[in-house]
């Protein structure tokens, strides 16, 4: 299922494979098109993930893994701190171990958890150019609701984004 990958683990995040994270995410802005970022940015909900997890019961930091290695990441935030109706996903998969099923596995599990907690929703961004995500969303369910630009100084950003969401606990 995982390509010639064994001893793949996926689990919840510690507070010590933050830096792991934040490098992942880091590695991933820098390829250009994945992030809306240029670098990890921390938010509030992103510190208390990261290094207090324990505190926020509604927020899931999943991280997958061979032996010590960090290879992919999945976040599910509630939308607005606190209201278990919609939840935000992001997640990437470092290069060499994409395309191996690493992150059906992680959007499985978050999907079952996500359950579990009660949430009614789930939405996420995409850039329109990538396409395996797409398609790794769709086969999950996930449906293009709209597209939306950012804005920035003196007027818009020329790249919009894709805005996909699914039910919860509903058919794939």
């Amino acid at each position: 299922m995982f390509g010639n990958y064994k001893f793949l683990v996926f689990r919840r995040a510690t507070p010590a494979d933050a830096p792991g994270i934040i490098a992942g995410i880091n590695f991933v802005c820098a390829e250009g098109t994945y992030f809306h970022t240029p670098r990890y940015i921390p938010t509030p909900q992103w510190e208390v993930a990261l290094y207090h997890p324990e505190t926020a019961p509604d927020h899931l930091l999943l991280i997958a893994e061979q032996g010590n290695q960090l290879i992919g990441s999945l976040r599910l935030f509630p939308r607005k701190p606190g209201c278990k109706e919609i939840a935000e996903l992001g997640m990437f998969v470092l290069p060499p171990f994409r395309n191996q099923g690493i992150g059906s596995a992680m959007i499985d599990r978050a999907l079952d958890w996500a359950s579990k907690q009660g949430y009614a929703e789930i939405m996420l961004t995409v850039h329109p150019t990538n396409r395996r995500a797409i398609h790794l969303y769709e086969k999950f369910g996930f449906r293009i609701r709209g597209e939306y630009r950012e804005p920035e100084e003196g007027g818009w950003r020329d790249r919009g984004w894709l805005w996909m969401s699914r039910t919860v606990g509903g058919a794939r």
